[in-house]
């Protein structure tokens, strides 16, 4: 800011100035204040972003949890169908052991009777 004028200055030319320097500082003011909301803009431009990706990762991941849970099924469904098979195998296995405690019966003894 101007100082007051010395002995001798001219008072018209301090005032001059300190209405330059009022003037100037208003100024700055309103940069500031535009470089401020330049600033939020910009933050709220980087967050869309970031929410952007943000959504589009969720997206993706939520294709892989789907490519999973189709996997899952398939193998759930193997799972299922080979379950079906080793009870079909027991459920063999029980009639035959059947079919032999039924022969031995038949023969005096099974195995061990025949070989006596």
């Amino acid at each position: 800011r101007a100082e007051a004028p010395a002995a001798g200055g001219d008072p018209a030319a301090a005032d001059a100035l300190r209405a330059h320097a009022k003037e100037t500082e208003e100024k700055l003011a309103a940069i500031r204040k535009a470089a401020d909301s330049m600033e939020g803009t910009l933050h709220m431009r980087i967050d869309k972003l970031m929410v952007e990706d943000l959504r589009k990762a969720s997206n993706d991941h939520g294709k892989d949890l789907a490519d999973l849970k189709g996997a899952v099924n398939v193998h759930s469904k193997t799972l299922d169908k080979l379950d079906k098979k080793v009870r079909n195998v027991t459920d063999a296995v029980k009639a035959l052991e059947e079919l032999e405690k039924l022969n031995g019966a038949d023969d005096g003894g099974g195995e061990d009777g025949a070989a006596a």
